[in-house]
C-alpha cells in the first residue's frame, strides 16, 4: 500500500515561500550563485540567469498553498517598461518548492509546467509537428529564465503591429472576466492557461480567444451543469483548461484527461482551409464534458 505523503506544516509552508522569495530577490539583484543554489534543474534544463535577471525589475509573491509534498507560490512578475513608454508587462509564475535532501528548493521545470498546463520536454518532441517550429521556439525561450515568460515570442517576420495590443487587451480583460464565468458555471475556480506563444505573432488568433474559445467553453459549461448532480460530477472531473492554437483546422483537439481538458484550436485559417472549421463548438465541447463525466 502507497504510504500518503506527510502533511505539510505550516512552518513547511513558510519556510518554502523564503525560498521563493530568495530566489526572486536574488533575481532582481543579479545574484546568480544564490539562484542556482535555489534551483532544481533536471537533466538536460538550462538557466539563462541574463535574462530572468533581465525580466525581474520587481515581484509580488501570495501565499503558499501545499498541494501534496509541494509548495506553490504564486509570483507576479513584473518586466522593464517598454521602450516606447507604458506599463511594464506582468507575468504569473507558479514557483513550485520542493525538498530535496532535507533544503527547499524551487523546481523550475514543474513550475513552468505548471504555468503552461503541460509537460515543456514532452511538447517539444511530441507536439512540434502539430504546433510548428514558432511554439517549439517560443517553448525553449520559456524554460531559459524568467524573462521569457514575460514577452511571449512572435516568430520572424511577423508584421502585425496590433498582435502586442490585441495581448495586452485580452490577458488583461478578457480572459480574466471568462474565467471568473467558467469558474462561476462550474461551481469552483477553474485553472484555464492559454499557451500564448502559440499564436504567432497574430492579433487575429489572440482575438479569437475570447469568443471562439471560452465563450463556446462557458456555454457548454453551462449546459452540462443544468443539473446539481451534472454540476458535481464535472467539478470531480475538470480542474484545468489548456489552450493552443494549430496551424490547420486537422490539428485540432478536444479531450478531457486526468482533470485537464485540452483545447487546441486552429484560429487563423490558411488560403483554402477557409470552409473548414477550426474551433469546437459549444455542443462540441459539451459532448467531451459529458463523456467524461459519466
Amino acid at each position: 500500500m502507497e504510504q500518503a505523503a506527510p502533511k505539510l506544516t505550516p512552518l513547511d509552508l513558510a519556510e518554502a515561500r523564503k525560498v521563493a522569495e530568495r530566489l526572486a530577490q536574488a533575481a532582481q539583484q543579479g545574484d546568480e550563485a544564490t539562484a542556482r543554489e535555489l534551483l532544481i534543474l533536471g537533466e538536460g534544463e538550462k538557466m539563462d540567469f541574463a535574462s530572468m535577471h533581465a525580466s525581474t525589475q520587481s515581484y509580488e509573491l501570495g501565499e503558499p498553498k501545499a498541494d501534496g509534498d509541494l509548495v506553490v507560490v504564486e509570483a507576479k512578475i513584473a518586466g522593464p517598461p517598454p521602450d516606447g513608454g507604458g506599463e511594464a508587462q506582468v507575468q504569473c509564475l507558479p514557483l513550485v518548492v520542493r525538498r530535496v535532501d532535507g533544503a527547499w528548493k524551487v523546481d523550475m521545470g514543474a513550475s513552468i509546467t505548471r504555468m503552461m498546463g503541460f509537460d515543456l520536454g514532452e511538447a517539444m518532441t511530441q507536439m512540434v509537428e502539430g504546433l510548428g517550429n514558432a511554439m517549439a521556439k517560443g517553448m525553449e525561450a520559456v524554460a531559459g529564465g524568467l524573462g521569457a515568460l514575460a514577452e511571449p515570442e512572435a516568430p520572424p517576420g511577423s508584421e502585425d503591429p496590433a498582435f502586442r495590443d490585441a495581448l495586452d487587451a485580452v490577458r488583461g480583460a478578457v480572459l480574466p472576466e471568462q474565467a471568473a464565468a467558467v469558474s462561476e458555471a462550474l461551481g469552483k475556480e477553474l485553472d484555464v492557461v492559454v499557451a500564448w506563444g502559440s499564436m504567432r505573432g497574430s492579433a487575429d488568433a489572440v482575438g479569437g480567444v475570447g469568443p471562439l474559445v471560452l465563450g463556446q467553453l462557458g456555454e457548454a459549461i453551462r449546459t452540462v451543469c443544468e443539473g446539481a448532480e451534472d454540476q458535481e460530477r464535472l467539478r470531480a472531473a475538470l480542474h484545468r483548461v489548456v489552450i493552443w492554437h494549430v496551424r490547420t483546422p486537422s490539428e485540432s483537439l478536444c479531450v478531457l484527461d486526468g482533470g485537464q481538458l485540452e483545447l487546441a484550436v486552429c484560429l487563423v485559417r490558411q488560403p483554402g482551409e477557409e470552409a473548414a472549421q477550426g474551433f469546437f463548438t459549444s455542443d462540441e465541447i459539451a459532448d467531451v464534458l459529458r463523456q467524461a463525466t459519466q
